[in-house]
């Protein structure tokens, strides 16, 4: 199974991660920091940046645009055979680089951040008329720029989301929107525990039942005890011993024993619910 080195907000691994998804590739995930970057990730791609995929032949695809590419010649979901090469190389220079002076303004105090947001505002421009009347950025249907611009579009958007819902593009929001409420996007962004060598391989995508894979049950009570959710040591032995067959039970147990309050749960309950259904590929509650 190929390998990839990840990092679940990079907008590059968000696009690697789209098009593996999309071809229906499965990869072993290893989520990385990318301030302590393990020592397998450099001695792949002395770059140093996500995401990084090593395929079975030990073959290394250390840029995003060429793992597409590869996913391209593995399964052919994309039906645009002639993609905006240009549309997205602009997206991945001059506009990135604006994106990150808006993004961290402070580092680039020659000007204020509204003044670097003026000057990414022509890209975005440019892709609210080309979704004047299409619904994809690729035409009538999803193609490579979609894939490709869709992570730094969402980054951009993100640094004042308000300011971006009131007063932004109509169509681009209407696109952003769409891909943001998608399952394709939602599976995409499931959050997995960091990698550290020796760890039990994490699949993605994962699509686990409850009562299989201790890797997987051990990597989702990482992801509870992130929720700032404490997991006893009795309790993580008695799921490994006995896991249970019923998302609701587990959940269920994991409350009681962190003693969370009744009036607390529903919130909570709710939010990692949700994000178990998506961990674990399971539809009200119980195994698919």
């Amino acid at each position: 199974m190929p390998i990839l080195y990840s990092f679940r907000r990079c907008p590059f691994a968000i696009r690697a991660r789209l098009s593996l998804l999309l071809a229906g590739i499965e990869v072993e995930l290893r989520e990385v920091l990318l301030r302590d970057k393990p020592r397998s990730l450099l001695s792949y791609s002395s770059k140093g940046t996500v995401p990084v995929l090593i395929l079975g032949d030990d073959r290394v695809i250390d840029e995003s645009l060429d793992i597409i590419n590869w996913t391209l010649e593995t399964a052919s979901w994309c039906h645009n055979p002639n993609p905006d090469s240009e549309l997205v190389t602009e997206n991945d220079t001059s506009f990135k680089k604006r994106l990150d002076q808006y993004k961290y303004w402070e580092r680039y105090p020659d000007k204020s951040q509204e003044e670097h947001r003026a000057l990414a505002m022509p890209f975005l421009s440019k892709l609210e008329v080309r979704l004047t009347d299409k619904e994809f950025l690729s035409g009538d249907s999803l193609g490579f720029e979609d894939i490709a611009i869709l992570p730094f579009i969402r980054q951009f958007a993100n640094v004042d989301r308000n300011g971006f819902n009131e007063h932004e593009k109509v169509n681009l929001k209407r696109w952003l929107n769409r891909w943001e409420d998608s399952e394709l996007f939602r599976n995409a962004m499931v959050k997995y525990p960091v990698w550290t060598p020796g760890d039990e391989p994490l699949c993605f995508p994962l699509h686990e039942n409850l009562n299989r894979g201790e890797a997987q049950m051990d990597a989702f009570l990482k992801i509870v005890e992130g929720h700032d959710i404490v997991i006893s040591q009795g309790l993580k032995q008695s799921i490994e011993t006995a896991p249970p067959k019923n998302l609701s039970i587990l959940l269920n147990r994991i409350f009681r024993d962190a003693n969370i309050p009744q009036t607390s749960r529903d919130q909570i309950h709710s939010k990692i619910k949700n994000e178990a259904l998506r961990f674990f590929g399971v539809k009200n509650g119980n195994p698919s």
